[in-house]
């Protein structure tokens, strides 16, 4: 049995607590009694960290009662969000089922990840799912021609949504299958070439995390920007965006080193990127005439000073920028922030910045990385979902499981509204609901997807500080400017 679970915050889901059964993979889900829990939104106030927050991600946030406060939102920002579905369960008359179908890797190589994207579909299920509401999880092994199979076994058995699949080569695959049902496809890629026709991708896109980052960059005082990407099609789109973003706030990036994700000696690049050689002889020079200065003149203060500041560092002179962009996570990211501190370009002489691809364990307890900034989708609302997912399963969920949870979440409340205003099954999950222009709240907070079958999301500015992270500024609680 599935426990009750604990009630958490979110700003468009309605906040319902369910008790009921786990059923096996491929046989459907259906949601038991509700109990309607009160939702914040009936409150006026909406959740929302408050600059200087702390965040410990991968210690479950130890957090102290002043890190929980809450800040009140006008009530014309809580108006101007998706629409308000706390009662949507109270009011459904009972209608045909509607079936909502779930594709992930259940078994092979990738089944841990997917057992947990399940697990948290599981409990949005329960969550805000209505009696009339089915979820389908159909196994795709994490392979393209197996996922075509269960979208298609999907469709035959009646889904009127598609959520999933996970890896871009099933998505690409099940596309045309899908598109030709006239039916919608939600998937949990990040690969934003494999959004068309009736598909979306909802995974977290580096894009708003670039646009992000460089306009607060901007407007604390960035100029100048260095980037240092990969040798690939992610490393060029995310230049590229970057690039677009700080000219559009009167930057220019002046220096930009690419790295091939091959490449196993990268310290003479980073070195040569960095002017090590250069800064180092300028230093050389400086601390010769600094020595030779108080050898002159023992009793000069000034020069005292400058000599026992040059005696903490090796290098001197100016960078030739004054932040720097580095969108590369895992071990490579790790050995290029590594690199640039060993060649002493730090927070004192360059503001380091990257995407979410930082918001990662190993990578935000790297002393490295202290003082470093990135943007990502707000820590808040995820922080109650993986505690109540931990309470639930044993475990914690795997980054990606939230997608799952939202997507589940938002097929679900459409079901609702649909039923409440007496849509058919075939009305509910057309392009118009789906694009709602005012988006969803979920656990990574604020989305809507876009014409171009891409999701948008609100984004906070983030700083890594000794394995915590620190809200510099919060994720916006509505796409109303």
């Amino acid at each position: 049995m599935i426990m009750k679970l604990r009630p958490f915050v979110l700003t468009l889901f309605s906040l319902l607590a369910l008790s009921g059964c786990v059923t096996a993979p491929n046989k459907p889900l259906s949601s038991g009694n509700a109990e309607t829990l009160p939702s914040i939104l009936a409150q006026g106030t909406l959740s929302v960290e408050q600059p200087g927050t702390a965040y410990d991600p991968y210690d479950y946030y130890v957090r102290s009662d002043q890190d929980t406060a809450v800040i009140s939102a006008p009530q014309e920002e809580i108006a101007a969000q998706a629409p308000d579905y706390r009662n949507v369960r109270a009011a459904t008359p009972k209608k045909d089922r509607v079936k909502v179908a779930i594709l992930l890797p259940l078994s092979g190589e990738h089944k841990k990840i997917g057992q947990q994207m399940l697990n948290a579909a599981q409990m949005a299920l329960f969550d805000v799912g209505d009696q009339n509401f089915e979820l389908m999880p159909k196994d795709t092994k994490g392979d393209a021609q197996i996922a075509v199979m269960a979208a298609n076994d999907a469709i035959n058995q009646g889904a009127k949504l598609i959520l999933g699949p996970l890896f871009s080569e099933e998505v690409k695959a099940v596309r045309p299958y899908i598109a030709r049902s006239n039916i919608q496809n939600i998937s949990f890629s990040t690969d934003w070439t494999a959004a068309g026709q009736n598909t979306y991708v909802m995974g977290i896109l580096p894009f708003e995390q670039v646009s992000r980052i460089a306009e607060y960059a901007s407007k604390n005082g960035s100029k100048n920007f260095g980037v240092i990407s990969t040798e690939d099609a992610y490393g060029k789109n995310v230049t590229d965006s970057f690039n677009n973003a700080v000219r559009s706030h009167g930057g220019r990036v002046t220096k930009l080193l690419t790295i091939s994700p091959l490449n196993n000696n990268i310290s003479p690049d980073i070195r040569e990127f960095v002017n090590y050689d250069a800064r180092k002889e300028n230093y050389d020079a400086a601390l010769a005439a600094a020595e030779q200065a108080v050898k002159m003149n023992p009793s000069n203060r000034e020069a005292k000073a400058k000599l026992a500041e040059l005696q903490l560092v090796s290098t001197t002179s100016d960078l030739p920028y004054d932040t720097l962009f580095v969108p590369v996570g895992g071990e490579l990211g790790r050995n290029i922030v590594n690199l640039l501190r060993f060649y002493e370009v730090d927070n004192h002489n360059a503001t380091l910045l990257g995407t979410g691809v930082w918001d990662d364990a190993g990578l935000i307890r790297e002393p490295a990385f202290n003082g470093s900034l990135f943007a990502a989708p707000s820590p808040q609302a995820r922080f109650d979902f993986e505690q109540n997912y931990t309470n639930v399963y044993g475990e914690r969920p795997a980054r990606i499981a939230s997608l799952a949870y939202d997507g589940t979440a938002l097929a679900a409340v459409l079901a609702n509204k649909g039923a409440q205003e007496g849509y058919s099954t075939d009305q509910i999950y057309t392009r118009n609901n789906i694009q709602n222009p005012n988006g969803f709240a979920g656990v990574d907070g604020i989305f809507r997807f876009g014409r171009n079958n891409l999701v948008e999301r609100g984004m906070a500015v983030l700083e890594i500080n000794k394995d915590n992270l620190i809200v510099k500024e919060p994720a916006p609680i509505t796409f109303q400017r």
